[in-house]
């Protein structure tokens, strides 16, 4: 990634790490709406390294599947926590 935005800059284009294709900003905002509704979602993580590839199996410089998130079990404060219902 860090060659593709170098080359990228190099062609004029400073913003493409924001731009790119593979943000998927309409699923982004799907991702939003569901968490706000139900606590739940999606997400997918960008490989990095060597070490992100083993952990994603997926090469550096990719994302990996989407994987499926639930509510948080619990939620505390300072004061007190609570489960949400």
């Amino acid at each position: 990634m860090a060659e593709a935005i170098r080359a990228a800059g190099e062609a004029g284009n400073h913003h493409f790490s924001h731009s790119d294709p593979s943000n998927l900003f309409e699923e982004l905002a799907g991702v939003f709406a569901e968490y706000a509704e139900h606590g739940t979602g999606r997400t997918r993580h960008y490989v990095h390294d060597e070490v992100e590839a083993v952990q994603y199996g997926t090469p550096p410089g990719t994302f990996s599947t989407w994987e499926e998130f639930g509510p948080t079990p619990t939620f505390c404060s300072t004061r007190a926590c609570t489960v949400p219902s």
